[in-house]
């Protein structure tokens, strides 16, 4: 019995069929370029924006057609906010706002740079994508405006000659775009202060010295959701319920066992915590091998990453209303209360309720919407998922059933998405 074992390769993203959690884990780079052969019907119709935006198909510009190899600008500045937001070391939920931002206003710019096919096009797109790009991420790191500039300039120079008139049009409606963002992100809620209190009692999550991670996030402004509990799940298994004593057995077993090298290699692979390009880069990264390997054009690769990673966010937010609902105990805080050993932390305890898990939310909207996107991956994408969630059982700081109710929460939110997609257009969301 298998199943896919999800690494990272000389900064390239892996798979490798791999026996079950007790053998040793084995990398290797296992991409077929037919993965993505099954891009049908269900992306023509998940993937178009009702009101300004063609239909996603797999075809490419003229100018594309003429370069074969001429990868999507989108590709490239959306590794850049990777960049960024591992050099500044963003938290996991910072950066999921900075990817969707980011992706947001490219997209946006994208659709508003329409030159009429051919070259002009494709300057005009790839100038949309640097303007908006720069824009954004200049907002969110002023410190890196001067070299995001020079990024565009050099950009806007790559061709024959001085640059390309088109490409000067679309960074300009790039960066109107990304300005609309950015006016949106100054009243989103992410950073409003939280004047509560910890509540205190049996079962509650217990503070670690830092306060309560962003409590206010459930309240913020989500991009799909009708509302921030729209799928809030029910309450976790009663304190000290056999359900409940169970799950914690479980965890404290996994940590005194000792933890295989397995165990702990998924642990760490999957932790994503501050100085990575966190989780949600991940599942972009994901997208970004997906897109290439399909030959996904500018407006294409935007589209699929604005939906994507403002999907994410939605669900961030709705994981965030779930845990400040029930502020459950974390398992490393409560097995001294039934007897168990105590459970050792391979990678550092997150300073937020237990309930549910952040990671699995996040990867089961991400997985939910690549896998429907590129069935002949869905297999693949929605193992990674349920590793993702393992993975925090293993590190001893979630419970298993804080892990498949986040990857529900996050499919939940992830097919609500595709269907906004489908009925009013991602941009719908900016209005």
């Amino acid at each position: 019995m298998t199943r896919l074992h999800f690494a990272a390769v000389n900064g390239e993203l892996a798979n490798a069929v791999r026996p079950r959690e007790e053998s040793t884990p084995r990398f290797a780079r296992r991409w077929i370029a037919t993965s993505c052969a099954a891009l049908v019907v269900a992306v023509v119709g998940a993937c178009s924006d009702v009101v300004t935006d063609p239909q996603l198909v797999v075809e490419r510009t003229d100018a594309q057609v003429a370069s074969p190899d001429a990868a999507p600008a989108t590709l490239g500045w959306q590794q850049t906010a990777r960049d960024l937001v591992l050099k500044y070391r963003n938290d996991p939920l910072v950066g999921t706002r900075v990817y969707a931002l980011v992706s947001m206003a490219r997209y946006a710019g994208v659709m508003d740079a329409t030159a009429g096919g051919g070259r002009r096009e494709f300057e005009a797109e790839r100038g949309a994508a640097a303007g908006a790009s720069a824009t954004v991420l200049a907002f969110l790191y002023p410190a890196e405006q001067e070299s995001l500039e020079g990024m565009v300039r050099a950009q806007g120079e790559e061709g024959p000659g001085e640059m390309h008139p088109h490409f000067a049009r679309g960074e300009a409606a790039g960066r109107a775009a990304a300005e609309r963002v950015i006016a949106r992100a100054r009243v989103d809620g992410f950073d409003a202060p939280w004047l509560g209190q910890v509540p205190v009692g049996e079962g509650l999550w217990v503070s670690i010295g830092p306060p309560p991670a962003r409590p206010m996030l459930a309240k913020a402004r989500p991009y799909f959701l009708d509302r921030n509990d729209q799928f809030r799940p029910g309450p976790p298994p009663t304190y000290g319920s056999p359900e409940f004593i169970a799950a914690l057995t479980e965890v404290s077993r996994i940590s005194v066992g000792p933890r295989t090298a397995e165990q702990l290699a998924i642990a760490h692979f999957w932790a994503f915590r501050a100085g990575t390009v966190t989780t949600q880069g991940y599942w972009d990264q994901q997208a970004a091998e997906l897109i290439t390997v399909a030959g996904l054009g500018e407006k294409e690769a935007s589209h699929l990453l604005a939906l994507l990673d403002a999907a994410a966010v939605d669900a961030a937010i709705g994981c965030w209303d779930a845990k400040y609902t029930y502020w459950f105990l974390r398992p490393s805080h409560a097995t001294a209360a039934f007897g168990l050993p105590p459970i050792t932390l391979p990678i550092g305890l997150p300073s937020h309720p237990s309930y549910p898990s952040g990671h699995s939310c996040v990867s089961g909207s991400s997985s939910e919407i690549l896998g429907q996107l590129f069935p002949a991956d869905a297999e693949r994408l929605a193992a990674g998922a349920v590793e993702a969630g393992r993975s925090r059982v293993y590190a001893g700081i979630h419970y298993q059933f804080d892990a498949d109710v986040g990857i529900a929460l996050g499919r939940q939110v992830g097919r609500f998405a595709l269907g906004y997609d489908r009925r009013d257009g991602v941009l719908a969301a900016l209005r």
